[in-house]
């Protein structure tokens, strides 16, 4: 089928730009997700009784937003999300996909490209132009170690994220950018049987970027035996490193929007796309027909 150049969605996904008019015999094609966000500030004052539900319905008690705070915790999750998600993925273009092929028709094409996932994030001050509306609190706690203590703010999304707080908007708070070490024990063994101890570096709005991606938690993937009870964040370390884990790693299932969103341009089915990760390798150029 003719390449479809650009797929929108409507409040709860993001739109999608497939552009080849780059490609050559050594330049991919381009697929841009991009997500508009409308970033709600709540102050206490805006609030009854001055607190703010979090993810487990709790009313945590919230800090008038200062203005410092406000800037620095934009730039911080903007610059973060875009640092991680961007550019870390590539699509190798299956053979049923012809349609990328170049040069295009009329002349004989030489060479298959491959597709470079990016992503464009922003800010809009309107929720009509918005993909997600997002509620942004400061909870009245002064350091990370009490912010992730019982009682503390629990961010979430919700309406169109993994499943869970559907009838919720999303909501964020000013600590989800401060980073928090997770410490772990096995069940991964040394080479004596000892339980292997780690950390792992955790950012919430990292983890909840991927939640508007619409990516499950971690225990979702394939490799994990979903027949018994698991925390959903991770049991072994692949899964707690996962950035829908405890962590911040991606592997290829962190590319499934960009995946879902190829087969609806080319119209060849996402599984027979391949996900390969950053950093860039000459393998990932474009192919050489018959070679």
């Amino acid at each position: 089928m003719p390449i479809t150049p650009k797929v929108a969605g409507s409040y709860g996904s993001y739109d999608t730009e497939l552009s080849s008019t780059m490609v050559d015999d050594t330049t991919n094609a381009e697929l841009t997700l991009t997500i508009r966000l409308f970033l709600d500030k709540v102050n206490a004052k805006d609030t009854a009784g001055g607190t703010m539900n979090d993810f487990n319905g709790t009313a945590v008690a919230i800090h008038n937003w200062k203005d410092a705070e406000w800037e620095h915790f934009r730039k911080e999750m903007f610059g973060k999300i875009r640092k991680t998600w961007s550019g870390k993925f590539w699509l190798i273009t299956p053979p049923a996909c012809k349609d990328l092929d170049w040069p295009a028709k009329p002349k004989a094409a030489t060479h298959r490209p491959n597709v470079w996932c990016r992503l464009v994030v922003e800010e809009v001050n309107q929720i009509a132009k918005a993909h997600r509306k997002i509620v942004c609190v400061r909870p009245k706690v002064a350091t990370m170690a009490s912010a992730n203590s019982v009682g503390a703010f629990r961010s979430f999304v919700g309406a169109g994220g993994d499943g869970t707080s559907t009838a919720r908007v999303s909501t964020f708070d000013y600590f989800d950018i401060v980073p928090y070490q997770f410490k772990f024990t096995g069940p991964e063994k040394d080479a004596k049987g000892t339980a292997i101890k780690y950390g792992i570096s955790h950012r919430s709005d990292i983890h909840e970027f991927g939640h508007l991606l619409g990516l499950p938690h971690s225990d979702k993937h394939t490799h994990t035996d979903a027949a018994t009870s698991h925390d959903e964040y991770g049991e072994d370390r692949a899964d707690r490193e996962d950035v829908m884990g405890y962590g911040s790693t991606l592997d290829a299932s962190s590319a499934v929007p960009w995946l879902n969103r190829i087969a609806a341009h080319t119209g060849v089915a996402a599984p027979s796309w391949t996900v390969k990760l950053a950093p860039y390798s000459k393998a990932y150029r474009p192919l050489k027909l018959g070679a």
